[in-house]
Protein backbone atom coordinates (compact mmCIF):
# COMPACT_ATOMS: atom_id res chain seq x y z
CA UNK A 1 0.00 0.00 0.00
CA UNK A 2 1.68 3.37 -0.92
CA UNK A 3 2.49 5.01 2.20
CA UNK A 4 0.21 8.58 2.22
CA UNK A 5 -2.80 6.24 1.33
CA UNK A 6 -1.74 4.05 4.71
CA UNK A 7 -2.15 7.14 6.59
CA UNK A 8 -4.67 8.85 4.70
CA UNK A 9 -6.96 6.24 4.35
CA UNK A 10 -9.21 6.56 7.04
CA UNK A 11 -9.63 10.13 6.91
CA UNK A 12 -10.69 9.65 3.18
CA UNK A 13 -13.40 7.17 5.07
CA UNK A 14 -14.64 9.76 7.34
CA UNK A 15 -15.23 12.30 4.11
CA UNK A 16 -16.64 9.51 2.05
CA UNK A 17 -19.08 8.44 4.80
CA UNK A 18 -19.68 12.27 5.71
CA UNK A 19 -20.48 12.95 2.11
CA UNK A 20 -22.79 10.29 2.24
CA UNK A 21 -24.64 11.19 4.76
CA UNK A 22 -25.06 14.50 3.96
CA UNK A 23 -26.69 13.80 0.15
CA UNK A 24 -28.74 11.61 1.66
CA UNK A 25 -30.35 13.95 3.76
CA UNK A 26 -30.52 16.51 1.94
CA UNK A 27 -31.40 14.43 -1.59
CA UNK A 28 -32.99 10.94 -0.17
CA UNK A 29 -33.24 8.70 -2.01
CA UNK A 30 -32.43 9.75 -5.58
CA UNK A 31 -34.98 9.67 -8.26
CA UNK A 32 -32.68 9.28 -11.54
CA UNK A 33 -32.62 7.00 -14.19
CA UNK A 34 -29.81 4.90 -13.10
CA UNK A 35 -29.57 3.06 -9.10
CA UNK A 36 -27.44 0.39 -8.14
CA UNK A 37 -29.60 -1.35 -6.13
CA UNK A 38 -32.57 -0.83 -8.76
CA UNK A 39 -30.13 -2.27 -11.30
CA UNK A 40 -28.95 -5.69 -8.68
CA UNK A 41 -32.78 -5.96 -8.54
CA UNK A 42 -32.97 -6.13 -12.18
CA UNK A 43 -30.35 -8.72 -12.88
CA UNK A 44 -31.64 -10.91 -9.86
CA UNK A 45 -35.12 -10.71 -12.08
CA UNK A 46 -32.96 -11.60 -15.25
CA UNK A 47 -31.29 -14.48 -13.58
CA UNK A 48 -34.12 -15.73 -11.90
CA UNK A 49 -35.59 -15.87 -15.45
CA UNK A 50 -33.03 -18.34 -16.42
CA UNK A 51 -32.29 -20.37 -13.39
CA UNK A 52 -35.53 -21.18 -11.96
CA UNK A 53 -37.78 -23.74 -13.34
CA UNK A 54 -41.15 -25.26 -12.18
CA UNK A 55 -39.74 -28.78 -12.94
CA UNK A 56 -36.48 -28.09 -11.36
CA UNK A 57 -36.90 -30.47 -7.93
CA UNK A 58 -36.10 -28.83 -4.67
CA UNK A 59 -32.68 -29.47 -4.61
CA UNK A 60 -31.90 -28.05 -7.76
CA UNK A 61 -33.68 -25.51 -6.66
CA UNK A 62 -31.57 -24.43 -3.47
CA UNK A 63 -28.67 -25.11 -5.91
CA UNK A 64 -29.73 -22.79 -8.35
CA UNK A 65 -30.62 -20.18 -5.57
CA UNK A 66 -26.93 -20.83 -4.36
CA UNK A 67 -25.47 -20.16 -7.65
CA UNK A 68 -27.95 -16.85 -7.79
CA UNK A 69 -26.25 -15.78 -4.48
CA UNK A 70 -23.06 -16.03 -5.55
CA UNK A 71 -23.29 -14.30 -8.88
CA UNK A 72 -24.79 -11.22 -7.12
CA UNK A 73 -21.97 -11.43 -4.49
CA UNK A 74 -19.17 -11.61 -6.32
CA UNK A 75 -20.41 -9.30 -9.18
CA UNK A 76 -20.96 -6.65 -6.88
CA UNK A 77 -17.75 -6.70 -4.73
CA UNK A 78 -15.62 -6.74 -8.04
CA UNK A 79 -17.33 -3.80 -9.72
CA UNK A 80 -17.83 -1.40 -7.02
CA UNK A 81 -13.31 -2.29 -5.87
CA UNK A 82 -12.85 -2.26 -9.59
CA UNK A 83 -15.11 1.33 -9.62
CA UNK A 84 -13.23 2.98 -6.46
CA UNK A 85 -9.87 1.22 -7.08
CA UNK A 86 -9.58 3.02 -10.50
CA UNK A 87 -10.65 6.57 -9.77
CA UNK A 88 -8.52 6.70 -6.83
CA UNK A 89 -5.91 6.10 -9.66
CA UNK A 90 -6.71 9.29 -11.27
CA UNK A 91 -6.49 11.25 -8.05
CA UNK A 92 -7.48 10.93 -4.45
CA UNK A 93 -10.55 13.73 -4.52
CA UNK A 94 -12.25 11.80 -8.11
CA UNK A 95 -11.92 8.55 -5.88
CA UNK A 96 -13.76 10.37 -3.00
CA UNK A 97 -16.29 11.45 -4.29
CA UNK A 98 -16.71 7.72 -6.59
CA UNK A 99 -16.59 6.18 -3.12
CA UNK A 100 -19.11 8.84 -1.42
CA UNK A 101 -21.76 8.47 -4.36
CA UNK A 102 -21.72 5.06 -4.41
CA UNK A 103 -22.04 5.18 -0.78
CA UNK A 104 -24.78 7.33 -0.62
CA UNK A 105 -26.76 5.15 -2.83
CA UNK A 106 -26.52 2.51 -0.06
CA UNK A 107 -28.30 4.84 2.01
CA UNK A 108 -31.80 4.90 2.28
CA UNK A 109 -32.50 6.92 5.89
CA UNK A 110 -33.26 10.24 4.33
CA UNK A 111 -36.07 9.26 1.65
CA UNK A 112 -38.07 7.10 4.72
CA UNK A 113 -37.79 10.38 6.97
CA UNK A 114 -39.12 12.44 4.45
CA UNK A 115 -41.86 9.87 3.43
CA UNK A 116 -42.70 9.07 7.04
CA UNK A 117 -43.03 13.04 7.31
CA UNK A 118 -45.99 12.58 4.51
CA UNK A 119 -47.70 10.00 6.18
CA UNK A 120 -47.63 11.85 9.57
CA UNK A 121 -49.08 15.66 7.55
CA UNK A 122 -51.80 12.94 5.60
CA UNK A 123 -53.14 11.27 9.13
CA UNK A 124 -53.25 14.36 10.57
CA UNK A 125 -55.38 15.89 7.79
CA UNK A 126 -58.00 12.83 8.20
CA UNK A 127 -56.86 12.00 4.56
CA UNK A 128 -57.28 8.19 4.65
CA UNK A 129 -57.10 7.62 1.39
CA UNK A 130 -54.14 9.78 0.71
CA UNK A 131 -52.17 8.02 3.43
CA UNK A 132 -52.97 4.36 2.45
CA UNK A 133 -51.44 5.33 -0.48
CA UNK A 134 -48.66 6.90 0.84
CA UNK A 135 -47.91 4.05 3.37
CA UNK A 136 -48.30 1.62 0.64
CA UNK A 137 -45.14 3.09 -0.34
CA UNK A 138 -43.36 1.87 1.96
CA UNK A 139 -44.87 -1.55 3.05
CA UNK A 140 -45.56 -4.51 1.35
CA UNK A 141 -48.91 -5.64 2.93
CA UNK A 142 -51.99 -4.75 1.77
CA UNK A 143 -53.45 -0.81 2.71
CA UNK A 144 -56.63 -0.09 0.95
CA UNK A 145 -58.59 -1.27 4.42
CA UNK A 146 -56.17 0.22 7.04
CA UNK A 147 -57.79 2.31 9.78
CA UNK A 148 -55.69 4.99 10.22
CA UNK A 149 -54.40 3.27 13.88
CA UNK A 150 -53.36 0.57 11.12
CA UNK A 151 -51.21 2.75 9.11
CA UNK A 152 -49.55 4.54 12.19
CA UNK A 153 -48.46 1.11 13.24
CA UNK A 154 -47.31 -0.43 9.59
CA UNK A 155 -45.28 3.24 9.38
CA UNK A 156 -43.98 2.90 12.65
CA UNK A 157 -42.81 -1.06 11.78
CA UNK A 158 -41.50 0.27 9.00
CA UNK A 159 -39.29 3.24 10.34
CA UNK A 160 -38.15 0.58 12.67
CA UNK A 161 -36.48 -2.25 10.91
CA UNK A 162 -35.54 1.03 8.19
CA UNK A 163 -33.16 2.19 10.78
CA UNK A 164 -31.10 -1.02 11.15
CA UNK A 165 -31.33 -1.96 7.07
CA UNK A 166 -31.40 1.85 5.93
CA UNK A 167 -28.50 3.02 7.77
CA UNK A 168 -27.34 1.20 10.44
CA UNK A 169 -26.46 -2.16 8.53
CA UNK A 170 -24.77 -0.24 5.55
CA UNK A 171 -22.99 1.95 8.07
CA UNK A 172 -21.88 -1.12 10.24
CA UNK A 173 -20.40 -3.07 6.86
CA UNK A 174 -18.88 0.38 5.40
CA UNK A 175 -17.01 0.34 8.59
CA UNK A 176 -15.79 -3.48 8.38
CA UNK A 177 -14.89 -3.61 5.10
CA UNK A 178 -15.30 0.14 2.98
CA UNK A 179 -17.96 0.79 0.22
CA UNK A 180 -17.13 -2.04 -1.42
CA UNK A 181 -18.57 -4.67 1.77
CA UNK A 182 -21.78 -1.76 2.08
CA UNK A 183 -22.50 -2.83 -1.56
CA UNK A 184 -22.63 -6.38 -0.62
CA UNK A 185 -24.79 -5.89 2.44
CA UNK A 186 -27.76 -3.79 0.05
CA UNK A 187 -27.13 -6.34 -2.80
CA UNK A 188 -28.17 -9.11 -0.47
CA UNK A 189 -31.01 -7.04 1.17
CA UNK A 190 -32.26 -7.07 -2.09
CA UNK A 191 -32.06 -10.65 -3.31
CA UNK A 192 -33.90 -11.54 -0.05
CA UNK A 193 -36.76 -8.94 -0.74
CA UNK A 194 -36.24 -10.27 -4.39
CA UNK A 195 -36.47 -14.06 -3.87
CA UNK A 196 -36.44 -14.63 0.22
CA UNK A 197 -40.44 -15.48 0.37
CA UNK A 198 -41.51 -18.67 2.24
CA UNK A 199 -44.19 -19.29 -0.46
CA UNK A 200 -44.43 -21.79 -3.14
CA UNK A 201 -42.35 -20.20 -5.49
CA UNK A 202 -39.36 -19.35 -3.77
CA UNK A 203 -39.22 -21.12 -0.72
CA UNK A 204 -36.12 -23.60 -2.45
CA UNK A 205 -34.99 -21.00 -4.53
CA UNK A 206 -34.68 -18.33 -2.18
CA UNK A 207 -33.36 -20.22 0.28
CA UNK A 208 -30.02 -18.98 0.50
CA UNK A 209 -30.48 -15.50 -0.77
CA UNK A 210 -32.87 -15.26 2.98
CA UNK A 211 -30.26 -17.06 5.08
CA UNK A 212 -27.29 -14.44 3.94
CA UNK A 213 -29.61 -11.97 4.53
CA UNK A 214 -30.35 -13.38 8.46
CA UNK A 215 -26.65 -13.63 8.25
CA UNK A 216 -25.55 -10.00 7.23
CA UNK A 217 -28.46 -8.51 9.54
CA UNK A 218 -27.17 -10.33 13.16
CA UNK A 219 -25.14 -7.48 14.30
CA UNK A 220 -27.13 -4.23 12.94
CA UNK A 221 -30.27 -5.62 14.16
CA UNK A 222 -28.86 -5.94 17.63
CA UNK A 223 -26.86 -2.66 16.89
CA UNK A 224 -29.68 -1.00 16.84
CA UNK A 225 -32.00 -2.55 19.42
CA UNK A 226 -28.90 -1.69 21.71
CA UNK A 227 -28.55 2.14 20.51
CA UNK A 228 -32.53 2.31 20.34
CA UNK A 229 -32.54 1.26 23.77
CA UNK A 230 -30.05 3.44 25.26
CA UNK A 231 -31.50 6.75 23.49
CA UNK A 232 -35.54 5.53 24.10
CA UNK A 233 -35.70 9.30 25.97
CA UNK A 234 -35.47 11.19 22.57
CA UNK A 235 -39.16 8.97 22.21
CA UNK A 236 -40.38 9.84 25.37
CA UNK A 237 -39.55 6.01 26.72
CA UNK A 238 -37.64 4.70 29.59
CA UNK A 239 -34.55 2.55 28.93
CA UNK A 240 -35.72 0.15 31.44
CA UNK A 241 -38.73 -0.55 29.99
CA UNK A 242 -37.61 -0.24 26.30
CA UNK A 243 -34.63 -2.96 26.67
CA UNK A 244 -37.41 -5.39 28.94
CA UNK A 245 -39.54 -5.46 25.65
CA UNK A 246 -36.28 -6.23 23.80
CA UNK A 247 -35.66 -8.93 26.22
CA UNK A 248 -39.34 -10.58 26.13
CA UNK A 249 -40.30 -9.90 22.20
CA UNK A 250 -37.59 -9.83 19.68
CA UNK A 251 -37.41 -13.51 19.65
CA UNK A 252 -41.44 -13.75 18.29
CA UNK A 253 -41.15 -11.84 15.39
CA UNK A 254 -41.27 -14.73 12.67
CA UNK A 255 -37.66 -13.24 11.68
CA UNK A 256 -34.30 -13.65 13.58
CA UNK A 257 -33.31 -10.31 13.29
CA UNK A 258 -36.67 -7.82 12.53
CA UNK A 259 -37.79 -8.74 16.27
CA UNK A 260 -34.92 -6.16 17.73
CA UNK A 261 -35.64 -3.28 16.16
CA UNK A 262 -39.39 -3.37 16.22
CA UNK A 263 -39.24 -4.61 19.65
CA UNK A 264 -36.92 -1.56 20.64
CA UNK A 265 -39.03 0.73 19.00
CA UNK A 266 -42.08 -0.65 20.78
CA UNK A 267 -40.79 -0.55 23.91
CA UNK A 268 -39.77 2.91 23.68
CA UNK A 269 -42.96 3.89 22.01
CA UNK A 270 -44.86 2.15 24.58
CA UNK A 271 -46.56 0.75 21.97
CA UNK A 272 -47.37 -2.79 20.66
CA UNK A 273 -47.04 -4.12 17.27
CA UNK A 274 -47.59 -6.95 15.50
CA UNK A 275 -51.09 -8.31 14.45
CA UNK A 276 -52.84 -9.38 11.60
CA UNK A 277 -51.76 -8.23 8.44
CA UNK A 278 -53.24 -8.41 4.44
CA UNK A 279 -50.59 -9.35 1.83
CA UNK A 280 -52.32 -10.13 -1.73
CA UNK A 281 -55.95 -10.43 0.06
CA UNK A 282 -55.00 -12.67 2.08
CA UNK A 283 -54.91 -12.39 6.25
CA UNK A 284 -51.57 -13.21 7.94
CA UNK A 285 -51.13 -12.95 11.73
CA UNK A 286 -47.95 -11.79 13.14
CA UNK A 287 -47.07 -11.67 16.89
CA UNK A 288 -47.25 -8.83 19.08
CA UNK A 289 -44.36 -7.25 19.76
CA UNK A 290 -44.60 -4.65 22.76
CA UNK A 291 -46.84 -3.85 25.93
CA UNK A 292 -49.73 -1.56 24.88
CA UNK A 293 -49.81 1.49 27.30
CA UNK A 294 -51.63 3.43 24.78
CA UNK A 295 -53.53 3.91 21.48
CA UNK A 296 -51.93 4.62 18.00
CA UNK A 297 -51.88 8.69 17.05
CA UNK A 298 -50.01 10.59 14.35
CA UNK A 299 -47.27 11.78 17.46
CA UNK A 300 -46.22 8.62 17.67
CA UNK A 301 -44.81 8.98 14.24
CA UNK A 302 -42.97 12.14 15.51
CA UNK A 303 -41.30 9.96 18.10
CA UNK A 304 -40.39 7.03 16.04
CA UNK A 305 -39.06 9.48 13.98
CA UNK A 306 -37.28 11.36 16.64
CA UNK A 307 -35.60 7.92 17.99
CA UNK A 308 -34.68 7.33 14.34
CA UNK A 309 -33.21 10.20 13.66
CA UNK A 310 -30.87 9.66 17.26
CA UNK A 311 -29.54 6.53 16.67
CA UNK A 312 -28.92 6.68 13.49
CA UNK A 313 -26.86 9.53 13.99
CA UNK A 314 -25.34 7.94 17.18
CA UNK A 315 -24.36 5.17 15.05
CA UNK A 316 -22.61 7.56 12.12
CA UNK A 317 -20.70 9.19 15.13
CA UNK A 318 -19.57 5.97 17.03
CA UNK A 319 -18.01 5.12 12.75
CA UNK A 320 -16.26 8.73 12.49
CA UNK A 321 -14.91 7.61 15.96
CA UNK A 322 -13.67 4.81 15.16
CA UNK A 323 -12.06 6.21 11.78
CA UNK A 324 -10.03 9.33 13.96
CA UNK A 325 -8.72 6.45 16.37
CA UNK A 326 -7.27 4.49 13.57
CA UNK A 327 -5.81 7.41 11.79
CA UNK A 328 -3.99 8.27 15.86
CA UNK A 329 -2.90 4.41 16.14
CA UNK A 330 -1.69 4.78 12.76
CA UNK A 331 0.23 8.26 12.77
CA UNK A 332 1.97 6.71 16.17
CA UNK A 333 3.26 3.85 14.71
Amino acid sequence: MDHEIFFTFPLNRIIILATALILDFILGDPQIGFHPIIAVGKLIKYLERRLLKDNHTEVRKKMSGLILVLIISILVLALSYLAIFYSFKINMFFGNAISAVILYFMFCNGSMISHARKIMAAINNKDLEKSRIEVGKIVGRDTRSLSFTGLIRATLESLAENTSDGLIGPLFFYLLGGVPAAFLYKAVNTLDSTVGYRNQKYKDFGFFSAKFDDILNYLPARITALISGFLSFSAGGRMTDTFRTIKKYSSRHASPNSGFPESAFAGALGLRFGGINYYFGHPKKTPYIGEKKKDFDADDIKRGLRLSICSSLFFSIIVILAYVLLFILLTTI
